[in-house]
């Protein structure tokens, strides 16, 4: 028996197929609701459920792939977040935290989209992020001449 191999990007149609399906099964449940025994409800249900499921299985899968065909490696990715765990706890304004915040949902995007390409920039968005603010005449300088903290 061969093992059959797919591409992220195959995964990501399975999973929309396979969602579809589960959209269809719901569909026809409800427009046949009142004919439908208890048990074909229960029936039904469960494989909503499980189509679905394996929808999320599918494009968990596609993430993994996406994830070893990216340039950013697994361990940096995981250093970056928790550094933005980390200094979130000792922000001082929204604004930091809005900025943070922003850069690790472009970097999930980046790698739940299997957009590749986008992950490296995300990654470095998210390494900027949680830099130090400048302090004194360098905050100055890089704030357009406003100084303290928005």
């Amino acid at each position: 028996m061969s093992t059959v191999k797919i591409t992220a990007d195959n995964a990501v149609k399975l999973a929309d197929q396979y969602s579809a399906a589960g959209d269809a099964i719901w569909n026809f449940e409800k427009a046949n609701w009142k004919d439908l025994s208890q048990q074909d409800k229960v029936t039904l249900g469960g494989y909503i459920g499980k189509l679905h499921d394996s929808a999320q299985h599918l494009i968990t899968y596609a993430v993994g792939k996406y994830l070893d065909d990216t340039q950013a490696p697994l361990a940096a990715i995981k250093k970056a977040t928790d550094d933005a765990n980390a200094t979130i706890k000792t922000l001082q304004t929204v604004k930091q935290v809005i900025e943070i915040a922003t850069s690790l949902v472009t970097l999930a995007g980046a790698i739940y989209s299997g957009n590749v390409g986008n992950v490296p920039s995300a990654l470095q968005g998210v390494i900027d992020a949680v830099k130090p603010p400048a302090t004194g005449a360098a905050a100055a300088t890089a704030g357009g001449g406003k100084a303290g903290n928005v």
